[in-house]
C-alpha cells in the first residue's frame, strides 16, 4: 500500500497557519517531519500532536499527525486525525490523499469492502491517481477472493447438513425396542399403536417409518381376515 504522506514543509504551511506568534506551529511540524523522514514515527507523532494542540485549525498538523499514527498502527486515532484534517481543507487532492490513506488502513485490517469505497471516493476527487487505482484493484481482487471463499464454505456447510443423517432420539429407540418385543409376541396392533402415538410425541420416531408401514400392512391383513 502506498501511503500518501504529503509531508508539508514550511513554505506550504504559511498559507494556512495563523500569523500570531503563539500559534506558529511551523517549528513543531518541521521537527515532526524530520523524525518522520527518519521513520521515527513515535517522536514525529509527539511533535505533530503538540502542533495540533497549539493550533487546532492546522490542516498540516492534523494530516501529518494522522500519517504518523497510521505508521504506528494506531488506526482509530489516525482516523480521528484524518477526519479533523478533512474538515480543514477544500483542496480535492489533499482530501483524496486522506481517503487513500484511510483505504490503506482498512486494507491493512483486511476490511476490503470498506477500503474499496474509500479508494473510490479518492478517485472521484483525483481521477488521475494511479496509486489509488492500483490499490483499488488490489482491494477488489482480495474482496473477490474472500467472497469466493465464503460462498465455498457456505456450500460445504450446506452439503454437510444434507449428508448428515438424522438420528433417532433415545425415546424413539426405546419405543422401537418395545414395539419389536410386542411383535415377537404377535401383538401387532399394540406395536403399531405404540409407534403411532410415539411419533406424535417425537418426530424422530418417523425414522422407523419402514417398520411402521410393515406393521400397518400386517394389521390390515389381520383385520381383513377377521371380517
Amino acid at each position: 500500500m502506498n501511503l500518501k504522506r504529503h509531508i508539508i514543509f514550511v513554505i506550504a504551511c504559511i498559507a494556512v497557519l495563523s500569523t500570531t506568534a503563539q500559534n506558529d506551529v511551523r517549528p513543531l511540524i518541521e521537527k515532526g517531519n524530520s523524525f518522520y523522514e527518519k521513520k521515527e514515527y513515535r517522536n514525529a507523532a509527539v511533535q505533530y500532536k503538540h502542533a495540533c494542540q497549539l493550533d487546532s485549525l492546522s490542516f498540516d498538523a492534523w494530516y501529518n499527525f494522522g500519517n504518523a499514527l497510521y505508521n504506528l498502527n494506531k488506526y482509530i486515532l489516525a482516523t480521528d486525525a484524518y477526519d479533523k484534517a478533512m474538515k480543514l481543507t477544500a483542496d480535492k487532492t489533499l482530501k483524496a490523499n486522506i481517503f487513500h490513506n484511510a483505504g490503506n488502513m482498512e486494507c491493512d485490517q483486511k476490511h476490503y469492502e470498506k477500503a474499496i469505497q474509500l479508494y473510490k471516493q479518492a478517485l472521484i476527487l483525483n481521477p488521475k491517481d494511479e496509486d489509488t487505482r492500483y490499490n483499488l484493484a488490489f482491494a477488489q481482487e482480495e474482496f473477490r477472493k474472500e467472497e469466493e471463499a465464503r460462498k465455498m464454505l457456505e456450500k460445504m456447510n450446506d452439503q454437510l447438513k444434507k449428508d448428515e443423517k438424522p438420528k433417532p432420539s433415545k425415546f424413539a429407540e426405546e419405543c422401537m425396542k418395545k414395539a419389536a418385543e410386542l411383535v415377537q409376541q404377535f401383538k401387532f396392533e399394540e406395536a403399531l399403536k405404540l409407534m403411532q402415538e410415539s411419533a406424535q410425541k417425537d418426530k424422530t420416531v418417523d425414522l422407523f417409518n419402514d417398520f411402521i408401514q410393515k406393521l400397518e400392512g400386517i394389521v390390515t391383513i389381520i383385520n381383513d381376515n377377521k371380517e
